[in-house]
């Protein structure tokens, strides 16, 4: 009986010595993470969605889409209205001579130089509105430029030929105290008489 006893103790030491040595297992916290922050490199099982960023623009403001003249800088206060130029239609007469050249191989060249003419005359020219001035600019060797301010405007006219009236392009004229026959003008544009609607709602908004 003795023996068989100390056999038994023995065996139920080294069950004891084999629970004590077993690494003991903790359960997984879990914590909530500050969606902020983004994840360590080490957590691999979540991922990281960055706030949505909050603009400090105003939603009011818009860019101006309106194009300013090459050598024209803006003043303080003072927002684009129009932008034009010489209309292509407006150089029908060299357009038409151009095709009509270039139709005939012997003289292909001169067609090309009316051509030229025509892109010239359209390319060179900048006609601006603002609510403060007018500005108007032609040529490219030989350049005219006039630039004058809203308060002097005392009249705006049009002219149309027969082919403008057809093909809705015309001469605009712009006259200042002194100026009968027009200080500044706006040759060859494209439905002029829209134009001249805007000069003339921008010199009423002006004088309120």
């Amino acid at each position: 009986m003795g023996l068989r006893e100390d056999i038994s103790n023995f065996f139920l030491e080294q069950d004891d010595t084999e629970k004590d040595l077993s690494p003991k297992i903790e359960p997984k916290k879990q914590t909530i993470k500050n969606p902020s922050q983004p994840p360590k490199s080490s957590d691999s099982e979540s991922f990281y969605i960055p706030p949505p960023k909050v603009s400090n623009k105003n939603e009011n403001e818009t860019k101006s889409t309106i194009r300013i003249p090459h050598d024209m800088r803006l003043i303080e206060g003072e927002v684009p209205i129009w932008f034009g130029q010489i209309s292509w239609v407006a150089n029908w007469l060299l357009l038409l001579l151009g095709i009509v050249f270039l139709l005939t191989i012997y003289l292909f060249f001169i067609g090309l130089i009316f051509f030229a003419v025509a892109w010239i005359n359209v390319t060179t020219s900048e006609f601006f509105v603002s609510n403060k001035r007018i500005y108007a600019k032609r040529g490219l060797i030989s350049r005219t430029l006039n630039d004058i301010k809203i308060e002097w405007v005392t009249n705006v006219f049009v002219q149309q030929g027969i082919f403008g009236r057809i093909l809705n392009f015309g001469n605009i004229g712009i006259s200042t105290p002194g100026e009968r026959g027009g200080a500044i003008g706006f040759p060859g544009v494209s439905d002029p008489m829209k134009v001249k609607t805007i000069i003339e709602d921008t010199i009423a908004k002006y004088k309120k």
